[in-house]
């Protein structure tokens, strides 16, 4: 009898039901028959099929290595190698052949297939306790010792994959061990990118590197035929499997990219599978397909494994049927997107992800996903199951839209487009449109879903998700371009809607700075020295919360470190709105409880253009934005602002009262966005001895067919009075609904209609007409109407009679409040009488202390207003402030020489310079300073001065008109530059003597040269090419104007430092916010003629060097030093002050920077 050591423990079988290979090779298919046991010793060969009939086995000596070339493995038996009690430590690889026979439909082509009955139970040693780990400090540009605690059983020649930290996901390095030591784990080639390793600012931003080498290996040939290139193994478990334990397995090329449903690890159709179902620490790497797939299965674990350079979605879960499973602790490192047409259109880039869940019954724990071309998560539901599931007719009752979020904690997602989405949009649509019983469908599940301890950086957008209510708890976002943003359905006459996100922290930019390369996926902000997204960018803002179309309840969260500098239009806010937003924004958003640290600006409404930008209000609960309890905080409008309430840059407005939404409706189905144009709401609540018209806001309205006609979404207050128009044409039929109401709130509006109209009915939401007033002062009539047939204006009182159910519902249970007005209108009659009208006599004048328009704070009366000072750095003109913004992005900077102390631009002693690692090719000069470095030598001169450039050539047009260009012959084409002149000639070094100045890269003295004495020695002429000119953002005839010094008339009203001399500029040091001083009298200020174009362009130029080298006085804010904006320089030659970005301490730089 012999005994055979198998994973159920010793199985005893007579010796002719036993076979063993060794170097065995077998010319064609080769079945293992039932009762009888293969046993693999050395370098076997099948060059067809090796199948494992029922009641058959398969293993290997424990005791030593195996090979096995094979065709394809069909196991209907058992396949066994180590236990788990007695796991493998040998080594064993199994590879699938080349040139295989078999059609591209049968799932044996290169497979591994446990079929009904089979098992399949494989057990290795490397890796099983602990398959990835984290850097424990930093790995830099070069390196070849990483620090990092390594699990035992890793050792030298093992692979292993070190994830990018960066927003290049293509940053991921692989490299192998070559060895272990106390000190360090040292690998064979040293590091091309930097990697970071340390926890900073409450911010785990460490590198993933996970073990890609296992035991037991499984492995697809590469194919020499192009078109077969992706064509690798596969392993298949098919339904009725009798076990499926796999641990510490390796698989590479494996997935073929021409087949779907052919991955490396997949579960089909296999139902609920046996208790102990699971694939733990495996490696899966460079496949063409996936990496695990549960389709149509429920109960598999997915524990500790590590998938890298993953071709499509890497974890799936295929139809929506796929619950009751684990998905914990595994690592995916750079999935890539896949272009074959055998693939869904979310695996393309923007839609790819590296964990793909359709069913939120799942347990989602402690995952990492890293390096991704898409999301790290998506959360992707729809209306009923999808595919074989819904065609076996097993999921009729499963809709997992509405299933509720089982577990979901503890992931993290970092160097990705998107960190997690919960979005189901039709990504694909091809393959939905087979599937017109399963469309996508948003996330409402009934239980509040709640995902907690999320960790996310270095991403394009941190959190997106279009569902109806979440619960984002204990989350860390930092160093992303978008945090995250909720887009919520608006039907709030059906459901709850709402956005929790509590106990938070929200990190602008942390000490990982990245790595300062430029590539498709990231780019260099030079402002700041750090890298930053390149995806989608239309402007270089960054938001912590981005508000949207839901209602958000933002508690006890913390913001920090986020750099602004407003003098550079650049503004990075803690919580902002988007660009262009024609949104329906909510009234009922509440902040509470909330912490800036080195935070400028806490709320950020810079939308000026669209809708959803006019009319956002979020509620500062706890006066965590503007110090007053329940301000409602607005964007800065007329339409809005009252004497009580406080104006700042850094939020807005702060007012005492409250607004609530109007969705107001042209029930027209034709969607010519000219039929009847804006619509004007004018406020007529004015002040005693106020402005001659009332302040009024204009709304674009969008045609949604929801709506059924066109939507305009103003917000307003109950207690004040409004007037509203359209702007071309009166519409005959309009639908007013209110939302986020309190009881017993009441809203007058005033509609001007066209003379000769007629009002046909005036119906409540339930079809009951409105009451009638006798006028429109009836201030005792509610849900009422009045029509004025002299002036045409019909008047509207309208109180919400109940209450809400919660802060989530818009409306209160029984729906919103509603008024719908039909009116017959002449076709040729006009509306301009009415408005007169309405404006003039109907004019509120608010006397009374308990009008609506004196209303305060409790706790303050008439505030002032909170402005930082910037006329100094502003030329109010958006063409000119965005002048240097190109400039900026390629990291070319404006600085001067002490002649002129910052007044000029790119004249002798007043020119652009290019910081380290700027992508510029214009042949502009190193900048004498690094505002970023830890110490700056200002006595030297930048290497390579003293170079001329060919102004004439850079032919770029700018906004402006052609009279404010200087003549052609301004300057001469080429222009000599003189050296730098030292800053600070007189300036110690550490011994306290003074030192010369330097050549960096000769280390020879240079001579100070007096920007009045002639140049000695020659210049190296440059001319520009056209690829260097297209680098310039600064026009050639502003050059040629600039460059030619100048008048005396070319000086600001406001204070500028243009046309002074350099001993007449004073210093302003202020906090920031003070009253400014000025040399300049106010005769000589009222006298001063209107800026030309060459006051300008020197003044902005004096603003980008005040932005980086001038004094800067820092206040405190929280805990840290912030930067003071109101700034006026005074320095005499050679001079600086004592506290400047040049002298700061590099602690202070970054703090700054």
């Amino acid at each position: 009898m012999l005994a055979i050591c198998l994973s159920t423990g010793y199985v005893e079988a007579s010796s002719n039901n036993v076979i063993y290979w060794d170097q065995h090779l077998e010319p064609n298919d080769f079945e293992v028959p039932f009762g009888t046991t293969l046993v693999l010793s050395g370098s076997n060969q099948v060059l067809g099929q090796l199948r494992v009939a029922f009641g058959a086995v398969l293993t290997v000596n424990n005791s030593g290595e195996t090979f096995l070339r094979v065709g394809n493995l069909d196991i209907s038996g058992s396949f066994f190698i180590g236990s788990e009690i007695a796991p493998y430590a040998n080594k064993a690889i199994i590879e699938m052949a080349c040139g295989t026979t078999l059609s591209m439909e049968d799932e044996r082509r290169k497979g591994v297939v446990v079929r009904e009955g089979g098992e399949i139970a494989l057990f290795g040693t490397k890796g099983s306790q602990q398959s990835w780990v984290k850097l424990s400090d930093t790995a830099d540009v070069g390196a070849t010792c990483l620090q990092f605690d390594a699990p035992a059983d890793w050792s030298v020649g093992d692979e292993i994959v070190i994830s990018s930290t960066d927003f290049d996901p293509h940053q991921t390095e692989k490299r192998t061990i070559v060895s272990k030591n106390a000190d360090c784990t040292e690998i064979d080639r040293p590091l091309e990118f930097r990697h970071f390793g340390q926890v900073v600012q409450g911010v785990d931003e460490r590198a993933e590197i996970g073990l890609l080498t296992r035991d037991i290996v499984f492995r697809g040939c590469r194919e020499v035929v192009s078109s077969s290139a992706d064509l690798g193994g596969h392993m298949m478990f098919l339904a009725d499997f009798k076990r499926v334990q796999i641990q510490a397995v390796e698989l590479q090329n494996f997935g073929q990219g021409d087949r779907m449903e052919r991955y490396p690890f997949y579960f089909h159709m296999c139902g609920s599978v046996p208790e102990e179902t699971f694939l733990r620490h495996n490696a899966v790497h460079t496949s063409n397909s996936r990496a695990m797939t549960l389709h149509g299965t429920q109960g598999v674990t997915l524990n500790g494994n590590v998938a890298f350079n993953i071709t499509g979605h890497a974890v799936v879960l295929e139809d929506g049927a796929e619950s009751g499973n684990t998905i914990c602790d595994n690592l995916v490192v750079l999935v890539k997107s896949k272009n074959r047409p055998a693939s869904l259109e979310s695996d393309g880039q923007e839609t790819l992800s590296a964990f793909w869940l359709t069913n939120s019954d799942n347990i989602v724990t402690g995952n990492a996903a890293a390096a991704i071309e898409g999301a790290g998560f998506w959360l992707h539901t729809r209306l009923k199951v999808k595919g074989e599931s819904f065609a076996s007719g097993r999921y009729n009752s499963v809709h997992p839209y509405k299933i509720p979020l089982r577990e979901m904690h503890g992931n993290l997602a970092h160097s990705s487009h998107i960190g997690i989405k919960l979005g189901s949009s039709d990504v694909d649509a091809q393959a939905d449109l087979l599937q017109e019983n399963a469309p996508s469908a948003y996330y409402s599940p009934d239980e509040l879903a709640v995902i907690e301890d999320f960790l996310v950086h270095h991403c394009r957008r941190g959190g997106w998700f279009a569902t109806t209510r979440i619960h984002l708890n204990n989350w860390i976002v930092a160093d992303v371009t978008e945090g995250i943003e909720i887009e919520t359905p608006r039907n709030p006459a059906l459901h709850e809607v709402g956005t929790y996100i509590t106990d938070s922290l929200f990190v602008g930019g942390t000490a990982n700075r990245g790595n300062l390369v430029v590539s498709d996926w990231q780019t260099v902000n030079y402002l700041e020295r750090r890298s930053d997204s390149a995806i989608d960018r239309t402007s270089d803002m960054r938001i912590g919360i981005k508000l949207s179309d839901g209602p958000m309840f933002i508690s006890n969260c913390t913001f920090a470190d986020w750099y602004s500098q407003p003098c550079m239009n650049y503004v990075n806010a803690a919580i902002g709105t988007r660009e262009y937003n024609a949104f329906a924004m909510p009234a009922n958003t509440v902040v509470r409880d909330l912490v800036f640290q080195d935070t400028e600006y806490p709320l950020f409404i810079g939308d000026r253009h669209g809708d959803g930008g006019k009319t956002t209000a979020v509620s500062d609960a706890t006066g965590s934005i503007s110090g007053h309890e329940g301000a409602i905080l607005l964007p800065d409008w007329e339409f809005y602002a009252t004497k009580y309430c406080r104006r700042s840059v850094h939020w807005g407005l702060a007012c005492p009262h409250e607004y609530a939404n109007f969705e107001i409706v042209v029930m027209d189905s034709n969607q010519d966005p000219l039929k009847y144009g804006h619509m004007e709401i004018y406020r007529n609540n004015m002040e005693e001895n106020g402005a001659a018209l009332p302040p009024r806001l204009e709304i674009g309205g969008q045609y949604t067919p929801a709506s059924l006609g066109w939507l305009y979404h103003p917000i307003l207050s109950p207690g004040a009075v409004y007037t509203l128009r359209f702007q071309n044409e009166t519409p005959s039929h309009v639908k007013i609904t209110l939302s986020d109401t309190r009881l017993g709130q009441i809203f007058t509006l005033m509609i001007c209609y066209p003379a000769d109209t007629s009002i046909t009915a005036v119906l409540d939401q339930t079809g009951q007409s409105f009451a009638s007033m006798e006028s429109p002062s009836d201030m005792q009539c509610v849900n009422c109407y009045h029509y004025d047939p002299i002036h045409h204006v019909l008047s509207l009182r309208l109180q919400e009679k109940s209450e809400r159910i919660g802060a989530g519902h818009a409306c209160p249970i029984s729906g919103c409040s509603t008024v719908e007005i039909t009116t017959e209108i002449p076709i040729s009659s006009t509306v301009k009488d009415a408005l007169n009208y309405a404006l003039s006599d109907l004019k509120v004048v608010d006397k009374s202390p308990s009008a609506w328009i004196n209303a305060a704070f409790s706790d303050s009366t008439e505030t002032v207003d909170d402005v930082v000072n910037t006329d100094w750095c502003s030329l109010n003109d958006a063409c000119l402030n965005g002048l240097d913004d190109k400039n900026r992005r390629l990291g070319i900077l404006a600085y001067f020489d002490e002649p002129c102390a910052g007044i000029g631009c790119f004249s002798s002693s007043c020119q652009y310079c290019k910081l380290n690692g700027s992508t510029a090719t214009a042949p502009f000069v190193n900048c004498p300073y690094d505002p970023h470095a830890d110490s700056v030598e200002a006595s030297q001169s930048p290497a390579g001065y003293g170079k001329t450039i060919d102004i004439a050539a850079t032919g770029i047009n700018v906004c402006l008109p052609d009279s404010n260009m200087a003549p052609a012959n301004a300057i001469p084409s080429n222009t000599t530059q003189q050296p730098i002149v030292d800053y600070n000639s007189k300036s110690a070094d550490s011994s306290g003597e003074a030192s010369p100045d330097v050549d960096p890269a000769t280390e020879t003295p240079i001579q100070s040269t007096s920007p009045d004495s002639d140049v000695g020695g020659s210049s190296n002429s440059t001319d520009l090419t056209a690829a260097e000119s297209a680098d310039l953002a600064v026009p050639t005839e502003l050059l040629k104007q600039a460059t030619s010094g100048g008048s005396a008339s070319s000086s600001r009203s406001t204070g500028s430092m243009v046309g002074r001399s350099a001993d007449e500029i004073s210093v302003q040091t202020t906090d920031g916010f003070g009253d400014s001083s000025d040399t300049q009298s106010p005769e000589e200020e009222s006298s001063t003629p209107a800026p030309d174009l060459m006051g300008c362009i020197m003044l902005m130029t004096a603003c980008t060097a005040a932005a980086f080298l001038a004094i800067v006085q820092y206040r405190k804010r929280s805990t840290n030093l912030r930067p003071s904006y109101g700034y006026r320089a005074k320095m005499k030659r050679n001079e600086i002050p004592q506290t400047s970005i040049m002298t700061l301490k590099p602690e202070q730089t970054f703090a700054a920077f």
